[in-house]
């Protein structure tokens, strides 16, 4: 079983621009919110031509054991993420940004899958995201 590495702050920083017009589709443009960016907002919720996002999560291992021939963990990993979209390249990428706090649960079979149950706060309430998907 793996003894070394405990916690893990894992931290990310993303910064996208496009030049866009005002007929740009929605779906070729930037967005923050669901599973991956801003965890206390729903998929997709904030659509516009740029985007910031900072973050960070802590993630700790609270349990593990062999069983069935896997190495089962299971970790805590609390978050907060940073992050806005806007329209113009000259606009202050991180005035005034949408804030996402919470707790996230992890079921780990090493090596083969990641199950997780995300709980994040924000300014329009909580939002709950899981999925079962291999580690990246």
């Amino acid at each position: 079983l793996r003894k070394s590495g405990n916690p893990i702050l894992a931290v990310r920083a993303l910064a996208d621009y496009i030049t866009a017009s005002d007929d740009t589709p929605p779906w070729e443009l930037n967005s923050l919110g669901g599973r991956r960016t801003l965890r206390a907002y729903g998929g997709d919720r904030f659509i516009d031509a740029n985007r910031t996002l900072v973050g960070g999560e802590l993630r700790t291992r609270v349990w593990q054991r062999r069983m069935f021939g896997v190495n089962a963990e299971i970790e805590v990993a609390p978050f907060v993420e940073t992050g806005k979209v806007f329209p113009n390249l000259g606009d202050n990428p991180i005035n005034h940004p949408h804030w996402a706090y919470g707790m996230g649960f992890r079921g780990i079979a090493r090596p083969q899958i990641v199950g997780f149950v995300d709980v994040g706060a924000g300014s329009e309430g909580i939002a709950v995201f899981t999925e079962v998907n291999y580690p990246f």
